[in-house]
């Protein structure tokens, strides 16, 4: 109720159908489930047409021919609240003892719903386990922080369902696309949304300080040009999370996407930020590596360039050795 959100675990019914049901919980029907969970029994509505007032739920049903109406409430372990709700097209269908007759029902529905959610708990913490391992073995000799982001972007995918994944790291005013894995994006506009580092027009406010986040619907969000190709590409949910170094300094962010509203909740952000910690590490190792790389790059340029200072030559043949190891060491 906090997020207004809820999933439809099963439906049978003969006026709607579970791909009509809105994942977003309307104001009124919030209000109701908040009701009907605080006194902690059945709701029994005899006759839809009689009442002076009805929720945007129970107004929906009405339009379809539904004049009475029952609705359970039950928590699970954890605390989530449900529903049952059963409805007919006769008027005066229900009563009490039907109501109490539901919620005995509904008793070992919550713990079968408990123990099938435990066991998809079990199965996501081994996948995320899978995803981190493969991320942190892209760290080999030679890793490029290019590679390793491949890596990340794809796990992503497979792990989440997204339909677009990036990861871009921070330099200063400007910033480094890592990776980027995408089923609608095209990746040559990824450069001009990301061009100009984490201040820049095209970013969402506030990524200059990158806070782990969850855009359950981006049509109604307030968005930057980026997030407005996102939404005309079709993409509707969002992540973001920090990339953060062992010293706890933001080095980037991911960001991932998926065409349908609502298809991520707190739980697979959770899941997203530990992927980026994972990949926090290995870039900053990588980073590490390439910067050593560079440095003996240098070094070597720099010892060649010492080695044209031969006393023996004429000095224009060393000023022109001297010049030509000069514009291979800049």
């Amino acid at each position: 109720l906090r997020l207004r959100t809820r999933t439809v675990l099963g439906c049978s019914s003969s006026v709607l159908t579970r791909d009509e049901f809105s994942p977003r919980i309307s104001e009124s029907d919030a209000a109701s489930y908040a009701r009907m969970d605080s006194e902690g029994v059945a709701e029994c509505i005899g006759d839809l047409a009689e009442r002076p007032e009805l929720t945007d739920a129970s107004a929906r049903v009405f339009q379809r021919g539904i004049r009475s109406l029952m609705r359970t409430p039950f928590r699970l372990s954890d605390g989530t609240l449900s529903t049952v709700t059963v409805g007919s097209t006769g008027a005066g269908q229900y009563g009490p003892t039907d109501a109490e007759a539901l919620l005995d029902l509904c008793r070992p529905v919550g713990v079968a719903i408990d123990r099938v959610r435990l066991l998809s708990t079990i199965t996501s913490t081994s996948a995320v386990l899978d995803s981190k391992t493969r991320v942190l073995a892209a760290l080999v000799p030679g890793a490029t922080v290019e590679s390793v982001g491949a890596v990340f972007v794809e796990e992503a995918l497979r792990l989440l369902g997204a339909v677009h994944a990036v990861a871009v790291l921070f330099d200063g005013a400007s910033s480094r696309i890592a990776g980027m894995a995408s089923h609608l994006l095209a990746g040559e506009r990824a450069p001009m949304f990301f061009a100009e580092g984490p201040d820049g027009a095209g970013w969402p406010k506030g990524m200059a300080d990158v806070q782990a986040q969850v855009i359950p619907d981006l049509a109604l969000a307030e968005r930057s040009p980026a997030e407005d190709y996102m939404l005309a590409a079709g993409v509707r949910s969002v992540m973001r999370a920090p990339i953060v170094d062992s010293g706890g300094k933001v080095r980037g962010m991911v960001a991932a996407g998926a065409l349908a509203a609502f298809a991520w909740d707190e739980g697979h952000l959770a899941t997203f930020t530990e992927l980026a910690q994972s990949l926090g590490l290995v870039f900053e190792r990588t980073q590490l590596y390439e910067a050593a790389e560079e440095r003996a790059a240098k070094v070597q340029s720099l010892t060649r360039l010492l080695s044209t200072l031969n006393l023996q030559s004429p000095p224009e043949e060393v000023a022109r050795l001297f010049a030509r190891r000069v514009r291979e060491y800049l």
